[in-house]
């Protein structure tokens, strides 16, 4: 996948600094330099029932995070967790993206459903406070 990202010179963005995309999963990976740092903004989209790119999120997100103030991932990452909005159920790949944000500090932002049958799917995860 190759994600472009048009970034514009705005009193609180500067500069798109650098992109990658994954090797395993439809995600790209740019860093934004803002006012505060560096940022790290993570851009995915996650086929159902696809267990592995959360696995690879993690790698990924270890390698590029370390000269970053913060991290910002969006997308479509089609997974259910009781936690997140009032999902009726928790799916193995909820259940491991929840585990990586509770173990690395990420929060979910979205706080409406973003789909039609009344589930999120559309995540906005960071561990900016």
């Amino acid at each position: 996948m190759h994600a472009a990202l048009d970034v514009f010179q705005h009193h609180n963005c500067i500069v798109h600094l650098k992109e990658c995309d994954s090797t395993s999963a439809e995600r790209s990976w740019h860093i934004v330099l803002f006012n505060i740092g560096p940022i790290l903004l993570g851009l995915w989209y996650r086929h159902k029932n696809d267990v592995d790119p959360i696995e690879s999120l993690e790698r990924e997100w270890l390698l590029l995070s370390a000269n970053v103030v913060g991290t910002i991932i969006v997308g479509n990452m089609n997974v259910h967790h009781e936690h997140w909005l009032s999902s009726s159920e928790t799916s193995a790949s909820g259940k491991r993206l929840f585990s990586f944000c509770k173990q690395y500090g990420f929060t979910q932002n979205v706080r409406s459903p973003t789909h039609q049958d009344g589930n999120m799917l559309d995540l906005v995860l960071s561990d900016l406070n």
